[in-house]
């Protein structure tokens, strides 16, 4: 009786031992989990971070790199008061091609899409006389101004001297022409 006693105790004990390490176990498992739960929520915290970090590096490379593209494109209209200036150029390349010029018209043409962007198209009529080939110079010197420019209704006239006129054989030519250019509004 005495060793059913010892093996009752022993069991009991053995079985209280159990049950303590069970609710040991169960809370040990449950601090794990919580603990994993919060490396989990800290780990995605810190990649969505770097990834907003990294979405904003790159937003600032593309922005810079939007700012030169910008400014060329800036440079190819008529600033707001460049009217006079681009007129000057415009004039100063058929003088510096021995021309005369006049600036018979000068108008703003609006279109819808243009002016949502802050646009408009400024016309302007020109004619100029002097040699075939000078007017050639002036048109292709206009057409290449760092401006959008469109060179549209182009009437030559020769001002035939003796009946002759032949293209570059030193007549005077007169030229008339319309171009159109982008400006802000």
């Amino acid at each position: 009786m005495k060793k059913n006693k010892i093996l009752q105790t022993t069991t009991a004990f053995l079985f209280i031992v159990m049950a303590v390490l069970l609710v040991a176990q169960y809370f040990l498992f449950r601090d794990i989990k919580s603990k994993t739960e919060e490396s989990s929520s800290l780990e995605n915290s810190l990649l969505k971070h770097n990834e907003v970090r990294n979405y904003i590096n790159s937003t600032k490379k593309i922005l810079s790199s939007l700012g030169e593209d910008r400014k060329r494109v800036d440079d190819y209209i008529v600033v707001r008061d460049g009217d006079v200036a681009f007129l000057e150029d415009l004039e100063g390349l058929a003088k510096n091609g021995n021309l005369s010029v006049e600036v018979e018209s000068l108008s703003l043409e609006s279109s819808e899409d243009l002016s949502v962007q802050g646009l408009t198209t400024l016309k302007i009529r020109v004619r100029v006389i002097g040699s075939w080939s000078s007017i050639y110079k002036f048109l292709s010197q206009t057409e290449n101004m760092p401006f959008k420019v469109i060179i549209d209704k182009v009437n030559l006239i020769s001002k035939m001297s003796g009946g002759n006129s032949v293209i570059g054989t030193g007549n005077t030519w007169e030229g008339s022409f319309e171009i159109r250019v982008l400006k802000y509004i």
